[in-house]
């Protein structure tokens, strides 16, 4: 093989590369992307028929979605103008999801704990009596332990806030939906 083969051979590998990455960004999307696309006007149809496990993603990406439309990365701006049920259905995500991710202590160094405050009401609001007392004796508390952050992390495990929250949606329907029923 002589050096002209050999460039040839390189420059179509870096052609498939170049290829298959930019193939890739065009495809769908993160999940997030997508999710804020499919929900960024959410009807009933949509609530109705959202898979298992979806429809709090995509309740949270309308908000998500509406913050970005109107240029404010801030969404306790953008739920200060929707129905309060979805301040509920927020703050819960947003606390499930940060203790999976990092714990109390790191949640409340990030916006996060703008939302702190609502849990209680939130988790009780939803049904998940349990997360709304271990979260209340976890966040009044002067010291948190590890103890209290466990039984937070038990509570959710137990109660499955967030599967109640899809329940929340569909019986809250009308506080989600953006146009009339299709």
């Amino acid at each position: 093989m002589d050096y002209k083969e050999l460039i040839i051979l390189i420059v179509i590998a870096l052609l498939l590369l170049v290829a298959m990455r930019f193939g890739r960004r065009q495809g769908k999307g993160t999940r997030a992307e997508r999710l804020m696309k499919k929900y960024a006007v959410m009807t009933r149809k949509m609530i109705d028929n959202a898979p298992e496990g979806e429809l709090v993603d995509g309740a949270v990406s309308r908000v998500l979605a509406k913050a970005a439309e109107a240029r404010r990365p801030d969404p306790v701006v953008v739920l200060a103008g929707l129905p309060h049920a979805n301040t509920t259905v927020y703050a819960v995500w947003v606390v499930c999801k940060e203790m999976a991710a990092s714990g109390y202590a790191a949640m409340m160094k990030t916006a996060a704990r703008e939302f702190a405050d609502l849990a209680r009401e939130s988790f009780a609001d939803i049904g998940a009596v349990q997360c709304a007392a271990a979260w209340e004796a976890l966040h009044t508390a002067e010291e948190q332990t590890d103890e209290s952050e466990q039984a937070l992390r038990s509570a959710i495990q137990n109660e499955c806030p967030l599967s109640l929250c899809e329940e929340y949606i569909r019986d809250h329907a009308e506080d989600f939906i953006d146009t009339p029923a299709e």
